[in-house]
């Protein structure tokens, strides 16, 4: 035989073992796939127990009144926290030294036209916020004017972050 018959040969020898070699190796192998699934957490926030535009009715106003009204904010339902935002704006008529506080010592006043104050509610809970307002009794700087005055609350609740401390 010519050597290079024979040189065609051995390598065709040699890939046959190496085929029957790696055929016959035997291993157990096992490949599972699976599904993640998601669902997203319950979300509910509600004023005075609505979703809705709520009114506020303070009664009568006259110099000297000394009273406070509630606001029942709710996040019974989520399964989240809440950050919320308390906004007082465009006061049409106000007499100017009618005032409102966040305390009842009357410490932290709250604007007729920009008062902004933050809040937080654990998932689930529910809390009154408490405004009072104050109007002095005996300023005659400003005459008694009977009639009707308004003002917006504007009340946001948002998921508070959960990155961010309590």
């Amino acid at each position: 035989m010519s050597r290079k018959i024979y040189c065609v040969l051995c390598i065709i020898l040699f890939a046959l073992a190496i085929i029957i070699t790696y055929t016959s190796y035997a291993y157990f192998r096992t490949e599972m796939t699976g599904t993640a699934t998601l669902t997203a957490a319950n979300w509910a926030f509600t004023v005075n127990d609505a979703t809705t535009p709520f009114t506020v009715n303070l009664g009568d106003l006259y110099p000297g009144v000394d009273n406070s009204f509630q606001l029942k904010l709710s996040a019974v339902g989520s399964e989240v926290p809440v950050e919320y935002t308390i906004k007082f704006t465009d006061a049409v008529d106000a007499p100017n030294n009618l005032h409102f506080y966040r305390d009842s010592g009357k410490n932290l006043e709250v604007s007729l036209n920009d008062g902004t104050f933050t809040g937080n509610l654990s998932a689930g809970a529910e809390t009154y916020v408490t405004i009072y307002y104050y109007w002095p009794y005996g300023n005659s700087a400003e005459p008694y004017v009977p009639g009707q005055f308004s003002f917006t609350i504007e009340i946001n609740g948002h998921q508070k972050n959960p990155n961010e401390g309590a």
